[in-house]
């Protein structure tokens, strides 16, 4: 049972619903632990998802594939060239370095740095492991609630719960075609069972909403019904899935 101050807290919410988004996540930190206390349940605020390494890599095979097969076709056409380009290199790099002189101490040749940024492979510099053990590529997203199973090693945490809190007046469909992309890099990883899936929460205000991700299309769970924060058809929908480590239907 909730205590009787968040309840209260809630209760304000409700009747006056905060102007600034930040005033949500305090209380629905503490209500989301609450009742994810178990043993195997972890709330993550703000925890950073990352597109998935594996579909970049996939997508970039078949170019280093191309590009070693051009190596080869090439390294026999250059023998006779080796000692002309040795020489030309010294003569440009010595004009590089008398026009860096030129220009004063630290000058570092911006033509120089822009041809090595395009020539990078991002794949090798620009990745990491998001929050939830999994290799991932690009600028993270940050979804406000994630909540998940875990186990004692980093890379075992499955998502069950992706919550979205707006304030009052911010446009819903944006807010759902934003949670949708947030399912959609969650969906494929794995850790889920074949039959589970990841569901979206959506905290417009006072108003909760459920969606699914379903072949690609956002799903209002039921039939597009919204439930009070602070009302009873919420709490218990929290407390069953809390019993569950398979994600409940609201």
């Amino acid at each position: 049972m909730l205590s009787a101050n968040l309840r209260r807290r809630f209760t304000s919410i409700v009747d006056k619903p905060p102007s600034r988004e930040h005033s949500y996540y305090g209380p629905l930190d503490k209500l989301f632990n609450h009742y994810f206390s178990g043993e195997y349940w972890m709330v993550k605020p703000q925890a950073p998802l990352r597109e998935e390494l594996a579909t970049l890599q996939g997508g970039a095979a078949e170019e280093d594939k191309e590009e070693d097969e051009e190596g080869e076709a090439g390294e026999d056409d250059g023998e006779g060239e080796e000692d002309e380009r040795s020489e030309q290199g010294e003569e440009d790099h010595k004009s590089e370095q008398g026009e860096d002189a030129e220009m004063g101490e630290g000058y570092e040749g911006d033509q120089i740095i822009e041809d090595d940024e395009d020539d990078e492979d991002p794949s090798e510099h620009n990745h990491s492991f998001d929050s939830y053990g999994m290799p991932g590529y690009g600028p993270s997203s940050y979804p406000d609630f994630a909540i998940c199973t875990f186990t004692g090693t980093l890379r075992e945490d499955v998502i069950k719960y992706i919550v979205e809190v707006k304030k009052v007046g911010m446009d819903f469909k944006a807010t759902e075609i934003q949670i949708g992309r947030y399912l959609d890099m969650v969906g494929s990883r794995g850790g889920n069972d074949v039959n589970d899936f990841v569901l979206g929460i959506i905290i417009d205000g006072s108003r909760v909403s459920f969606l699914k991700l379903t072949g690609g299309e956002i799903e209002r769970l039921p039939s597009k019904k919204t439930y009070s924060l602070n009302g009873t058809k919420f709490q218990n929908f929290l407390e069953r899935a809390s019993l569950s480590y398979k994600t409940q239907w609201p």
